[in-house]
């Protein structure tokens, strides 16, 4: 792998995209390139530096139900991963219910 590959691959390397064999080669390059070490360092601080600075903000639930149900290949999509992967069932709308207001 040469440093033009290593450069292509940088980002997706800092974010632990990359499979095995390509991770370790981009490893191996930016521990024996000079040049390719400092890109690393000045892409890892201006990740920091963003992250840091960016304002960050919640998405509307509604605006994540629409972005989920159009994701092709969400993991997971509609199960509640915090039941231990069982679906749980939407709150009951109040026109849903109907219970007697007289017995």
């Amino acid at each position: 792998m040469d440093c033009h590959d290593v450069r292509d691959h940088l980002l997706d390397f800092q974010r632990g995209q990359l499979g095995g064999d390509v991770a370790t080669e981009v490893r191996r390059h930016i521990d024996g390139c000079v040049e390719c070490a400092q890109a690393d360092l000045v892409e890892r601080e201006l990740t920091l530096l963003l992250e840091r600075r960016t304002p960050q903000y919640p998405a509307p639930i509604g605006l994540k139900r629409r972005l989920m149900a159009r994701w092709p290949s969400a993991p997971g999509a509609g199960t509640n991963t915090r039941g231990h992967g069982r679906r749980r069932a939407p709150p009951p709308r109040a026109r849903d219910v109907s219970t007697p207001l007289s017995a």
